[in-house]
C-alpha cells in the first residue's frame, strides 16, 4: 500500500483534508456520478522528511460499484528555488468485490502557476491493459481571492477488444474563489457518460458542462 511509504519519515506531520460537494464527480473527463451531485472527503499529511501520505473517498454511480477510495504516498523535494518533483504510488479500490481497483505510479512537477503529473498502471481498472495519463494544471491569480484555474490531461490506452479507440483527453477552464476556510470553483469541463463498469472504454454522449465544487478544509 502507498502508505507504507511513510516508514522512513514519521517524524512530524502538516495533516489537512476538505470535505466537497461536487455537482457532478468527473474524473478523467468520466463523469462518474451519472451528472449527479457527490459529496467527497479528503486527507493528506505531509512531513518534514518530504514524504507525503492522502486517502480520497466518493460515491460513485456505476452498474456494479458505489463507491471509490484513493490512498496515496510519496517523496515531493524542492528542485530549484521556484520548481519541486514529486513521485509515489497510488491505490484506487471500488466497492463491489475489487475487480476493478488498480494501482498506478506517479512522477510530477510543480511550479508556483504550473504543475503536471505523469501516471502508469499496468492494469487500469482490473481491465488487464497498461495506461499512462498525463496532466498540466494552471492557475493565475485574478485578485486577492480569486484565481483562473484550467486542466488539461490525456488517458492513453492500447486499443482494445471493446472498443475502437480507448484513448481520450479531457479540458477544462474556470474560476477558483477562496474565502475563510471555503474553496469555491466553477469550470466549463468536457464529460463523457458511460453505462460500463470500464468506463474508459465506451461513452454514451459526450459535451461540455458546468461543474460547481463547494469544499470546506481542514
Amino acid at each position: 500500500m502507498p502508505l507504507a511509504l511513510l516508514a522512513a519519515g514519521t517524524a512530524s506531520a502538516q495533516v489537512s483534508g476538505s470535505v466537497s460537494l461536487v455537482s457532478n464527480y468527473v474524473y478523467r473527463g468520466v463523469s462518474l456520478s451519472n451528472d449527479n451531485p457527490e459529496t467527497q472527503v479528503n486527507l493528506n499529511a505531509d512531513f518534514d522528511s518530504g514524504w507525503f501520505a492522502g486517502a480520497f473517498a466518493s460515491p460513485v454511480d456505476l452498474p456494479s460499484t458505489h463507491g471509490q477510495a484513493v490512498a496515496y504516498g510519496g517523496y515531493a523535494r524542492q528542485w530549484t528555488s521556484d520548481l519541486s518533483w514529486e513521485a509515489g504510488l497510488s491505490e484506487t479500490a471500488y466497492t463491489g468485490g475489487g475487480s476493478q481497483d488498480y494501482t498506478e505510479a506517479f512522477v510530477g512537477l510543480s511550479s508556483d502557476r504550473l504543475n503536471g503529473r505523469l501516471y502508469y498502471s499496468p492494469n487500469y481498472l482490473g481491465q488487464s491493459v497498461h495506461s499512462i495519463y498525463g496532466e498540466l494544471n494552471f492557475n493565475l491569480p485574478l485578485g486577492e481571492s480569486v484565481r483562473l484555474i484550467a486542466h488539461a490531461g490525456y488517458l492513453s490506452i492500447p486499443q482494445g477488444g471493446q472498443t475502437g479507440s480507448a484513448s481520450h483527453g479531457d479540458e477544462r477552464v474556470g474560476l477558483a474563489y477562496h474565502v475563510g476556510d471555503w474553496n469555491l470553483q466553477w469550470s466549463l469541463a468536457s464529460i463523457r457518460k458511460t453505462t460500463l463498469d470500464a468506463y474508459y472504454y465506451q461513452h454514451v454522449t459526450n459535451h461540455y458542462a458546468g461543474v460547481f465544487d463547494a469544499a470546506w478544509n481542514f
